[in-house]
């Protein structure tokens, strides 16, 4: 199928400098969009906080070298082994991205952690949808830039290495663990003195110090890797933020004995561990890539989200020094180096993944499946109405989420043409 948004018979974009050498066309694109860029930086324009922000953001960097700048893409596109966003999924995507995404004082009152964090999962997410044809990059370091100067984070698009962008941006596709994006962005910000690296294993993975001494007394219990994850995902941010005020306070009374120095140094350790990409999430990611299913942690009821990470990954840490060093190497290569087979797209897995564990509440809150949900629902309702079962009904159910699923793995719509057509045009 050919490219409408090539020349014919080339792989070079149409532009509206009529060139059609790749590399002078790239040349004069990074010319352009950086001076465009630069305008927008030095006004302090708003950031953008929705989806059609986010265009005119792209419409501004591109507007003198392509027609269809600010405009969403109608073509899927990939790179090897990834495979973006379906065109038809773009609109309804952003458009459930940008209500993710705090408001402006939210940001502004977040620490560096919580911002970079932050942060980085949206920019993670962005990438994964990948909305236009071209320049997805320079508009998410924009978007990024413009964010860091209203919230007073003061984010250094200079300071990041283009190398370093690249891998953590990738890592974060195939992973979907956007912890190497949070710390490049991190790093950009301005430096943290005495900076602190956590202790590191095979592999480069980082590994928590001990601090049983602050953990409330629990029982030793399975938890499945999902579950995990699902804590890390929830906890994580919070409980870097506490961590921080913790090591805070140990530090103001680390010279009263050398058992506090050495928590306050643990301390250091500890959360140099949380905001690491190869920390917690990556220690459940590994060894989840081994096909392992839980691992053991020492749990009670009511610990807060500090105690529910360290518990967490003190169980990992302890479930990966069982390992061999080679399969935790063998685990880490795959999971960086990862490639799904022509036509498999992880963004479609992680939608169909979504809409099967989200509730039906959940579902009609976003915008990616409320439709899809809505129709389970009248599916529900006419089958109620003609006196259907609890046990039919909830066949029907199991039935149409798992058609929905699959439909969604397979990188397709369940929607009719023409609401295709309306979805794109928003």
């Amino acid at each position: 199928m050919s490219d409408p948004y090539t020349w014919r018979n080339s792989d070079v974009l149409r532009n509206k400098l009529g060139i059609r050498d790749d590399n002078i066309l790239k040349e004069r694109e990074a010319f352009f969009s950086v001076v465009r860029h630069g305008e927008l930086v030095v006004q302090r324009a708003a950031p953008a906080t929705n989806a059609r922000e986010y265009r005119e953001l792209h419409n501004h960097l591109f507007q003198d070298v392509y027609d269809w700048a600010g405009r969403f893409r109608t073509v899927d596109i990939s790179k090897p082994g990834s495979t973006f966003a379906r065109a038809h999924f773009i609109a309804r995507s952003m458009e459930h991205e940008f209500k993710q995404l705090p408001d402006l004082q939210t940001l502004k009152s977040m620490d560096r952690d919580r911002f970079a964090d932050t942060m980085g999962r949206h920019i993670s997410e962005l990438n994964a949808v990948h909305p236009f044809r071209e320049g997805n990059g320079r508009t998410m370091r924009l978007h990024l830039q413009l964010h860091s100067l209203a919230a007073e984070k003061f984010v250094s698009i200079q300071a990041m290495g283009p190398k370093d962008w690249m891998e953590a941006s990738r890592d974060s596709f195939h992973t979907g663990n956007h912890a190497s994006l949070a710390k490049v962005i991190r790093d950009a910000m301005p430096l943290e003195q005495n900076r602190v690296e956590p202790a590191r294993g095979p592999a480069g993975i980082a590994f928590p110090p001990s601090m049983e001494s602050l953990m409330p007394v629990g029982e030793r219990r399975a938890m499945s890797i999902e579950q995990a994850k699902d804590q890390i995902s929830r906890y994580l941010p919070t409980a870097q933020t506490v961590a921080s005020r913790q090591h805070e306070q140990l530090n103001r009374i680390a010279e009263t004995s050398a058992d506090m120095r050495q928590l306050a140094a643990r301390s250091a350790q500890e959360l140099a561990f949380f905001r690491d990409p190869k920390g917690p999430m990556h220690h459940l990611q590994l060894i989840e890539q081994r096909r392992y299913h839980q691992i053991e942690v020492n749990w009670s009821e009511g610990m807060d989200p500090l105690q529910r990470v360290r518990a967490i990954s003190a169980g990992a840490a302890d479930f990966l020094s069982k390992m061999t060093d080679r399969d935790i190497q063998a685990a880490d290569r795959a999971l960086r180096l990862q490639v799904m087979p022509p036509g498999v797209s992880q963004v479609d897995l992680r939608l169909a993944a979504q809409f099967e564990k989200n509730s039906p509440e959940q579902n009609r809150a976003d915008a990616r499946f409320a439709q899809f949900q809505l129709a389970i629902d009248k599916r529900v309702a006419t089958a109620t109405e003609r006196g259907a079962s609890k046990e039919q009904l909830a066949q029907i159910v199991e039935s149409a989420k798992a058609h929905v699923a699959a439909t969604l793995r397979e990188g397709k719509s369940p929607t009719p043409a023409a609401e295709k057509s309306k979805d794109r045009e928003r």
